[in-house]
């Protein structure tokens, strides 16, 4: 009986130690890692003149590629917050709104980001920007 306990308590062991020492197992450390954008972005846009300011909020995240990059990311975050709300701010209302257009206001958001880090630390370390929430009234 206590045969029969033992065996899978020590093939469970074994299996924990071989996917903790599996080579993929340190990839999260040293791989891609996501950079939450925090506090969430709020934010007014244009609208037609004689219209009350629209207002957006997104929620994102940055990519980089391992723990110094994305060390790098969090130690400016204020840079990369002010320039996603400047960019959101001067946006027009019918590209805040058009589905299609957010791709290019993803794709644009990122090439300020990336100019700023540029500017600020010499290098660039943001890879990817990923919208998590994007709502607009």
């Amino acid at each position: 009986m206590r045969r029969s306990i033992v065996f899978p308590i020590y093939l469970l062991l074994a299996c924990a130690g071989l996917l903790l020492n599996h080579p993929s197992h340190g990839a999260s450390r040293d791989g891609i890692r996501y950079v939450e954008i925090e506090p969430i972005i709020v934010t007014n846009y244009l609208r037609p003149k004689g219209k009350k300011p629209g207002f957006v909020q997104v929620q994102a995240q940055l990519t980089a590629e391992g723990k110094s990059a994305s060390d790098i990311i969090e130690d400016h975050m204020p840079l990369i917050r002010a320039v996603m709300i400047e960019y959101l701010s001067f946006t027009d209302e019918a590209t805040i709104k058009d589905l299609n257009k957010r791709i290019e206001i993803r794709d644009a958001l990122l090439e300020e980001i990336k100019l700023a880090l540029t500017d600020v630390v010499g290098e660039n370390y943001a890879d990817s920007l990923v919208f998590t929430h994007f709502i607009y009234d």
